[in-house]
Protein backbone atom coordinates (compact mmCIF):
# COMPACT_ATOMS: atom_id res chain seq x y z
CA UNK A 1 0.00 0.00 0.00
CA UNK A 2 1.44 3.05 -1.20
CA UNK A 3 2.03 5.88 1.68
CA UNK A 4 -0.61 8.39 -0.22
CA UNK A 5 -3.09 6.09 0.42
CA UNK A 6 -2.10 5.46 4.05
CA UNK A 7 -1.98 8.93 4.77
CA UNK A 8 -5.94 9.42 2.90
CA UNK A 9 -7.22 6.37 4.99
CA UNK A 10 -5.98 7.23 7.89
CA UNK A 11 -7.35 11.08 7.38
CA UNK A 12 -10.51 9.27 6.60
CA UNK A 13 -10.66 7.26 9.73
CA UNK A 14 -9.79 10.41 11.74
CA UNK A 15 -12.18 12.41 10.33
CA UNK A 16 -14.81 10.47 11.52
CA UNK A 17 -13.77 11.14 15.51
CA UNK A 18 -13.65 15.27 14.32
CA UNK A 19 -17.25 14.71 13.08
CA UNK A 20 -18.12 12.90 15.95
CA UNK A 21 -17.26 15.84 18.40
CA UNK A 22 -18.60 18.26 16.00
CA UNK A 23 -21.86 16.29 16.49
CA UNK A 24 -21.45 16.19 20.41
CA UNK A 25 -20.70 20.19 20.35
CA UNK A 26 -23.84 20.97 18.63
CA UNK A 27 -26.28 18.34 20.32
CA UNK A 28 -25.51 18.56 23.50
CA UNK A 29 -26.62 22.19 24.37
CA UNK A 30 -29.30 21.33 22.20
CA UNK A 31 -30.58 18.20 24.12
CA UNK A 32 -29.56 20.31 27.82
CA UNK A 33 -32.40 22.74 26.49
CA UNK A 34 -34.90 19.89 25.87
CA UNK A 35 -33.97 17.28 28.22
CA UNK A 36 -33.70 17.61 32.40
CA UNK A 37 -30.30 16.75 34.05
CA UNK A 38 -32.57 14.32 35.56
CA UNK A 39 -33.14 12.72 31.75
CA UNK A 40 -29.11 12.91 31.32
CA UNK A 41 -28.50 10.91 34.81
CA UNK A 42 -31.15 8.19 33.71
CA UNK A 43 -28.98 7.47 30.47
CA UNK A 44 -25.62 7.70 32.18
CA UNK A 45 -26.98 5.15 34.92
CA UNK A 46 -27.85 2.59 31.71
CA UNK A 47 -24.96 3.36 29.42
CA UNK A 48 -22.09 1.35 31.76
CA UNK A 49 -24.28 -1.66 31.56
CA UNK A 50 -24.56 -1.44 27.75
CA UNK A 51 -20.80 -0.66 27.54
CA UNK A 52 -19.83 -3.68 29.25
CA UNK A 53 -22.19 -5.73 26.93
CA UNK A 54 -20.40 -4.23 24.05
CA UNK A 55 -17.70 -5.80 25.33
CA UNK A 56 -18.21 -9.24 26.53
CA UNK A 57 -20.38 -9.26 22.77
CA UNK A 58 -17.45 -8.52 20.94
CA UNK A 59 -15.31 -10.59 22.93
CA UNK A 60 -12.31 -9.74 20.54
CA UNK A 61 -14.27 -11.93 17.38
CA UNK A 62 -13.76 -8.69 15.13
CA UNK A 63 -10.29 -8.44 15.86
CA UNK A 64 -9.79 -11.91 15.20
CA UNK A 65 -11.05 -12.07 11.46
CA UNK A 66 -9.18 -9.61 10.20
CA UNK A 67 -6.30 -11.51 9.40
CA UNK A 68 -8.62 -14.41 8.51
CA UNK A 69 -9.17 -14.64 4.81
CA UNK A 70 -12.29 -14.12 3.69
CA UNK A 71 -11.94 -17.20 1.77
CA UNK A 72 -12.89 -19.29 5.49
CA UNK A 73 -16.60 -18.90 5.28
CA UNK A 74 -16.82 -21.79 8.16
CA UNK A 75 -14.71 -19.13 10.68
CA UNK A 76 -16.40 -16.26 9.53
CA UNK A 77 -19.95 -17.40 9.33
CA UNK A 78 -18.84 -19.04 12.68
CA UNK A 79 -17.79 -15.72 14.35
CA UNK A 80 -20.96 -13.90 12.98
CA UNK A 81 -23.52 -16.31 14.32
CA UNK A 82 -21.44 -16.02 17.83
CA UNK A 83 -21.41 -12.60 18.05
CA UNK A 84 -25.50 -12.30 17.45
CA UNK A 85 -25.84 -15.13 20.29
CA UNK A 86 -23.66 -13.47 22.78
CA UNK A 87 -25.48 -10.31 21.95
CA UNK A 88 -29.27 -11.73 21.90
CA UNK A 89 -27.82 -13.57 25.51
CA UNK A 90 -26.72 -9.84 26.68
CA UNK A 91 -29.75 -8.43 25.88
CA UNK A 92 -32.05 -11.19 27.09
CA UNK A 93 -29.73 -10.48 30.32
CA UNK A 94 -30.33 -6.73 30.37
CA UNK A 95 -34.27 -6.76 29.62
CA UNK A 96 -34.54 -9.56 32.70
CA UNK A 97 -32.06 -7.63 34.90
CA UNK A 98 -33.72 -4.11 34.15
CA UNK A 99 -36.60 -3.95 37.08
CA UNK A 100 -33.42 -5.08 39.64
CA UNK A 101 -31.30 -2.60 38.29
CA UNK A 102 -34.22 -0.11 38.41
CA UNK A 103 -34.78 -0.79 41.75
CA UNK A 104 -31.24 -0.99 43.14
CA UNK A 105 -31.00 2.48 41.80
CA UNK A 106 -34.52 3.49 42.87
CA UNK A 107 -35.38 4.70 39.35
CA UNK A 108 -37.87 3.61 37.84
CA UNK A 109 -37.80 5.06 34.68
CA UNK A 110 -33.95 3.17 34.59
CA UNK A 111 -35.68 -0.18 33.62
CA UNK A 112 -36.51 0.87 30.11
CA UNK A 113 -33.91 2.62 29.26
CA UNK A 114 -31.68 -0.47 30.24
CA UNK A 115 -34.21 -2.89 28.44
CA UNK A 116 -33.49 -0.49 25.08
CA UNK A 117 -30.10 -0.60 25.40
CA UNK A 118 -30.22 -4.57 24.69
CA UNK A 119 -31.50 -3.58 21.36
CA UNK A 120 -28.39 -1.44 20.73
CA UNK A 121 -25.95 -4.30 21.80
CA UNK A 122 -27.31 -6.85 19.50
CA UNK A 123 -27.16 -4.12 16.62
CA UNK A 124 -23.53 -3.48 17.22
CA UNK A 125 -22.83 -7.18 17.47
CA UNK A 126 -24.63 -7.82 13.69
CA UNK A 127 -22.43 -4.98 11.92
CA UNK A 128 -19.67 -6.20 13.95
CA UNK A 129 -18.07 -8.97 11.04
CA UNK A 130 -19.76 -6.46 7.82
CA UNK A 131 -17.09 -3.94 9.61
CA UNK A 132 -14.19 -5.87 9.96
CA UNK A 133 -15.21 -7.63 5.92
CA UNK A 134 -14.83 -3.78 5.06
CA UNK A 135 -11.43 -3.46 7.08
CA UNK A 136 -10.38 -6.56 5.54
CA UNK A 137 -10.71 -4.94 2.08
CA UNK A 138 -9.31 -1.24 2.71
CA UNK A 139 -12.82 0.14 2.47
CA UNK A 140 -12.28 3.10 5.33
CA UNK A 141 -14.41 5.72 2.82
CA UNK A 142 -17.15 3.28 3.04
CA UNK A 143 -16.38 2.85 6.82
CA UNK A 144 -16.08 6.42 7.54
CA UNK A 145 -19.60 6.75 5.51
CA UNK A 146 -21.68 4.72 8.09
CA UNK A 147 -20.23 5.56 11.18
CA UNK A 148 -20.98 9.63 9.83
CA UNK A 149 -24.26 8.87 9.00
CA UNK A 150 -24.62 6.51 12.37
CA UNK A 151 -23.87 9.80 14.24
CA UNK A 152 -26.02 11.81 12.37
CA UNK A 153 -29.12 9.41 12.75
CA UNK A 154 -28.35 9.20 16.48
CA UNK A 155 -28.35 12.58 17.01
CA UNK A 156 -31.21 13.50 14.89
CA UNK A 157 -33.20 10.33 16.89
CA UNK A 158 -32.18 12.19 20.28
CA UNK A 159 -33.18 15.68 19.43
CA UNK A 160 -36.47 14.35 17.90
CA UNK A 161 -36.99 12.26 20.91
CA UNK A 162 -36.50 15.56 22.82
CA UNK A 163 -38.46 17.65 21.16
CA UNK A 164 -41.46 14.88 21.29
CA UNK A 165 -40.86 15.07 25.16
CA UNK A 166 -39.35 11.70 25.62
CA UNK A 167 -37.04 12.98 28.51
CA UNK A 168 -40.28 12.33 30.72
CA UNK A 169 -39.06 14.26 34.11
CA UNK A 170 -40.17 17.26 32.12
CA UNK A 171 -38.30 20.92 33.64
Amino acid sequence: MSLRKIVFNTATISSVSVFRLLAQFISVPILSRLLSPADYGIVAMASPFMLFCFIIADAGIGMSLVRTPASETKTWSTCFWLSIVLSLALAFVMAIAAPLISRIFGEPQLGPIVMAFGGVVVLQAIGTVPGVALQQNHKFKTIAGIEMCAVMVSVLAAIVIGLKGGGGHGR
